[in-house]
């Protein structure tokens, strides 16, 4: 685990990265079956998009339930976790 820590903490030290950890001991987690990104565009002509990955494909939507769900699930992810520097004390 010491290496991986040393990793990130490298990847930590660059430009726009931020690194959150999900401590064991915060319990329960907002999750999905596999990992998700969601595209914010400042250009009100390109619309918002999700991409959602799981073990089997990877799909992409513009459907503003999928968007809501997946905000929702990052903010608690967000609210659950805690920064590197804060994780390691």
């Amino acid at each position: 685990m010491e290496e991986q820590l040393t990793h990130l903490r490298t990847l930590a030290r660059k430009r726009r990265v931020s690194i959150r950890v999900l401590p064991f001991a915060s319990g329960g987690r907002a999750t999905t079956p596999g990992a998700f990104t969601l595209l914010e565009f400042d250009d009100a002509n390109e619309p918002d998009l999700a991409y959602t990955e799981t073990c089997l494909a990877g799909q992409y939507s513009l459907k503003a339930s999928v968007l809501k769900e997946l905000r929702w699930t990052y903010d608690r992810l967000i609210a659950q976790s805690v920064h590197l520097k804060e994780y390691e004390r």
